[in-house]
């Protein structure tokens, strides 16, 4: 088929190809500029035809650059393209028609680069790109040696006397960082009547204080503030548990410095953004905090994070709104976000065995597992409340037979906790005193602390859903992270990812943050579209699976391959917008 116009060219009729065309093809191939030298090497042509499962493909791209390399230098020229007779320019055509169809590209007119990462993985990702909104980029900086060097400057500044401590002008001690323009006025926002510095606040405490208390970071206090953020700080909470996860997020070599000011480091629209602030925090009349809190006034490092979430979202009524699992993906970064309603499983055993399969081996991958509860309080569960998910284990009892139980966390240690079945010590009669004494562990019985055990099917009857921040395994899947926009008028971006071995793939779509979108755009619509594929060709039998997403929203689909056929993810938005995706499929795979 590639080597139909493999005969000598001739002039002729050229009706086929306008100047607008002919400029539109060579811009085509420009996209398949991956080294970005700005010419196509025979490579990176044969890289486009490897991609579109052809077979002795380094003979016709060879041929397709000898062809076209009019001045000698072994690469062609967007000059020596749009010079093309023809014949050339109907088999380019040919190839970048189907190239587009199964969404073969490396940096498109949507901003796609092909980088490979540390793991031998690939990673489609724009470059760092402050969206054009007034505000955005004084809230956070790119994930480089640029903010490094501005905390170097603002503590030489310190020491040198210039400055006494570091007062940010993007989040200033004032009311609308608590309640930014358009947030409806919060608990906090009304509450908080002054604003006090970290080493104020430290200075209260004649033992001390710190970051972190000695070990790393405790989180059996943790109170959540006035701010409304509990699903962050349940994420928060969890993390905290994972130290290789909570210095991702805030820097370890970071402790109190007079100079005031801190970093942290979230996931956001398609990259790491790095958010600064300074150490003044929102308290009441009485001078006591109002914002979340490690549960004691000597260890600062809950309410430094909060503060700087709240930065990046514009203001700390803004991150009253979310959920869970987004919260994680926004802490690591690499947590695919998933949730899981509990509805259809209270009545099928068969599916309450598989979910208790699934949800086991997403905590020995090193998952993050949280639950939501109800609207209404259930047995001592809090209404609309986010809980975490310990442990799963499976007991003897001595006439009851084997039970299935879940370890769950009230991530504010005292707050409701289960009062059902297993969540006294007069139910564990039935458990070897060894397995009690594992399962209760230090605190030496249930409902301790916040921590409880209840059995799986109560698990599954009282709760409303499970959220899942998932890990995926480096050596049996590849991830990548996607950017891109879309518009009405446009072509709709695309991409096909191929399993080469089949297996379950996973798209995670991310609508772009609200705040980080120009007035108006928050409101645009992104549409996803899953399929099954082929080869280049779309599997007429197979359903499609659709997304549909608004400005802070996200949406995982997923369905099974077979060898040799792939997923095709289409996107498309009823007004300009970026959004964003993870993509997930076992090794090997191509993109």
């Amino acid at each position: 088929f590639f080597r139909a116009a493999s005969t000598r060219q001739h002039p002729g009729p050229m009706s086929k190809f306008s100047p607008a065309r002919v400029k539109a093809l060579v811009h085509a191939f420009q996209s398949y500029d991956f080294d970005g030298d700005g010419n196509l090497s025979a490579d990176e042509v044969m890289r486009i035809l490897v991609e579109m499962g052809m077979d002795g493909c380094r003979e016709d791209a060879e041929d397709i650059v000898r062809r076209l390399d009019t001045d000698g230098d072994g690469k062609i020229s967007a000059q020596e393209l749009a010079s093309a007779g023809r014949a050339d320019l109907e088999r380019l055509d040919s190839i970048a028609s189907r190239a587009q169809a199964i969404g073969i590209g490396a940096s498109t007119a949507h901003g796609f680069k092909l980088i490979p990462t540390l793991h031998g993985r690939d990673c489609i990702k724009a470059a760092f790109q402050l969206p054009e909104v007034g505000g955005y980029a004084q809230r956070c900086l790119p994930d480089n040696d640029s903010w490094q060097q501005q905390l170097k400057e603002v503590a030489m500044r310190h020491r040198t006397g210039r400055h006494d401590t570091y007062h940010d002008p993007a989040f200033p001690p004032e009311p609308n960082s608590l309640a930014g323009d358009g947030d409806a006025p919060s608990v906090l926002a009304q509450a908080a009547t002054q604003w006090r510095r970290v080493a104020d606040l430290a200075a209260e405490n004649p033992a001390g204080a710190a970051l972190f208390p000695p070990g790393g970071a405790c989180t059996d206090s943790v109170q959540p503030g006035k701010a409304g953020a509990r699903h962050f700080l349940a994420a928060l909470v969890a993390i905290a548990t994972r130290p290789e996860l909570l210095d991702r997020v805030f820097p370890p070599e970071q402790e109190l410095n007079e100079a005031g000011v801190y970093v942290a480091r979230f996931w956001r629209d398609g990259a790491y953004r790095v958010v600064l602030v300074d150490d003044w925090l929102p308290c009441d009349a009485q001078g006591q905090l109002v914002a979340a809190s490690s549960g004691l006034m000597d260890h600062f490092w809950v309410p430094l994070l909060e503060k700087a979430w709240a930065k990046l979202n514009g203001s700390y009524s803004a991150i009253a709104r979310g959920t869970f699992p987004e919260a994680l993906l926004a802490l690591t970064g690499s947590l695919l976000p998933r949730t899981v309603p509990l509805r259809g499983y209270r009545r099928d055993r068969e599916g309450q065995g598989a979910l208790w399969g699934q949800l086991r081996g997403l905590l020995a991958d090193g998952s993050l597992v949280g639950c939501g509860s109800k609207a209404k309080r259930q047995q001592g569960i809090a209404p609309s409340t986010v809980y975490l998910l310990l442990g799963l284990h499976e007991v003897d009892m001595r006439s009851a037979g084997l039970q299935r139980l879940v370890h769950v966390r009230n991530p504010w240690a005292k707050g409701s906790v289960w009062t059902g079945a297993y969540a006294d010590s007069e139910a564990w009669s039935q458990v070897p005193d060894a397995v009690r004494a594992e399962l209760w562990g230090p605190t030496g019985a249930p409902g301790a602390n916040g921590f409880w055990w209840m059995s799986f099917a109560d698990f599954c009857e009282q709760l409303y859903c499970v959220y899942l921040g998932r890990a995926c395994r480096s050596e049996a899947e590849s991830v990548f992270r996607i950017a891109l926009e879309a518009a009405p008028g446009h072509p709709d971006p695309c991409f096909v990812v191929t399993p080469s071995n089949g297996g379950r793939g996973e798209v995670h779509l991310t609508g772009p943050d609200a705040h980080a979108l120009p007035q108006g755009a928050a409101q645009s619509l992104l549409t996803a579209t899953l399929r099954v594929t082929r080869g280049p060709c779309r599997d007429p039998d197979a359903l499609d699976a659709v997304a549909r997403v608004r400005a802070g929203g996200w949406h995982c689909l997923a369905a099974s391959v077979a060898a040799g056929e792939g997923l095709l993810v289409q996107v498309a938005a009823d007004a300009p917008t970026r959004c964003y995706l993870h993509v997930a499929c076992p090794n090997p795979c191509t993109v």
